[in-house]
């Protein structure tokens, strides 16, 4: 896994130096070729409130408002200081753009920083590095090669392991630790333009690789994810064009063994060895499989009712399928879950060179796992509503 995240940071690197190669004017440059050279800034600042930032069950949700002692010693909500939070995010943008490019066509690349800073669980605040190179093939076809890294990020705790001193592992008796993850993207895409009278259609056919690799107290939660997909803008007129999407993605985790807090009657286990089948929260190390697929289907539709407003709607569906067939594995084994993901907002060009954002998201999470065994602590349905607002500078 280490080779594979050492070849895509090179493969990232290696996509800004042949951008800088074809964009970077050399001191031979004659003053035609400066014409073909452009370059743009933009800023773009955000405020963002969510509602349930840790993406909490409602159940978790009561327990985290409880204060519970034990749950302080243990360590479960540390640096988890309010469900909701209220995040600002500051986001340069550079582009540069040349029509000597490969084939002498247009070549554009296009870096942004993005940083999150949680004002209430400042833990949670994090940057993320995004470089876009887009090349022309053709009249009508581009490549297009894009790298995201996240350097580090927490989710929040996870248990860890526990002790035994009565019979039945307490709140108290349990160990948390936080879960602290980096994530390095890299994919490219081939994109045709059709125009077809005034129906202007790009289509997009796009494969990647995705790698999330947490701290080495949680190496089952690793994941090394390949997907791929297409994806149509449909613009009919300059009044409004729908986006489609779909992408068929596979994730592999490494099987690990892991501490779980179980009962016996829920399973008929004697996990203790005490010659009966009834203890409740028994410390056992069972195996865990966290691989599974996904299909995710999305569209966007967008209007503009009047000059420099644009409004768009849009909504987005994920099916995952967990691939679990190990014995004890009450959070993945047999489990499919459904995410839904509303979204509503508009766009508000107030000068040439500054516009406004405002949107609203409604993102549902529901998973197939019963309510009992409750005591694995990994219930994961969960609703959160995010309102963000935003203003954009380009310079």
């Amino acid at each position: 896994m280490s080779r594979i995240k050492k070849t895509i940071k090179l493969s990232f690197w290696f996509a800004l130096s042949l951008g800088f190669f074809f964009n970077l004017p050399g001191q031979t440059e004659t003053k035609s070729d400066k014409k073909n050279l452009s370059t743009a800034w933009s800023l773009k600042l955000n405020t963002e409130w969510s509602d349930n930032v840790f993406k909490l069950s409602e159940k978790q949700m009561d327990r985290f408002n409880l204060n519970n002692p034990g749950d302080e010693i243990s360590g479960r909500y540390n640096d988890m200081e309010s469900i909701n939070d209220l995040i600002f995010s500051i986001e340069p943008k550079f582009k540069m753009e040349t029509k000597n490019g490969l084939f002498k066509r247009m070549f554009s690349l296009t870096g942004k920083l993005n940083y999150q800073f949680y004002s209430r669980n400042t833990k949670k605040s994090f940057f993320k590095l995004s470089l876009s190179a887009k090349q022309k093939v053709s009249k009508n076809g581009t490549i297009i090669i894009k790298a995201k890294y996240i350097p580090s990020s927490f989710k929040k705790n996870y248990l860890l392991d526990a002790t035994d001193t009565t019979g039945s592992v307490s709140s108290s008796e349990r160990i948390y630790h936080e879960a602290v993850y980096s994530k390095t993207d890299l994919s490219g895409a081939y994109r045709h333009r059709f125009n077809m009278g005034s129906l202007k259609i790009n289509s997009d056919f796009f494969m990647g690789y995705g790698n999330k690799s947490y701290n080495d107290e949680f190496p089952g939660r690793n994941q090394d994810a390949f997907y791929a997909g297409v994806a149509l803008k449909l613009k009919p007129s300059k009044l409004w064009d729908l986006y489609l999407e779909y992408t068929y993605e596979s994730v592999k985790s490494p099987i690990t063994k892991e501490v779980m807090i179980l009962d016996e009657p829920d399973y008929q286990i004697d996990f203790n060895n005490d010659g009966d089948f009834a203890d409740n929260n028994r410390r056992t190390e069972q195996t865990v499989n966290r691989s599974h697929y996904s299909n995710n289907l999305e569209f966007v539709f967008s209007v503009m009712p009047v000059k420099r407003l644009a409004i768009y709607a849009g909504a987005e569906l994920t099916f995952k399928d967990y691939l679990s067939s190990e014995p004890i594995d009450p959070n993945y084994k047999d489990r499919n879950d459904s995410r839904t993901e509303f979204m509503l907002g508009f766009e508000y060009q107030i000068l040439k060179k500054l516009s406004l954002m405002v949107e609203y998201k409604n993102i549902n999470l529901q998973t197939d796992r019963p309510e009992d065994p409750g005591s694995v602590g990994e219930e994961t349905d969960y609703i959160t509503n995010i309102v963000k607002a935003g203003i954009q500078w380009k310079f």
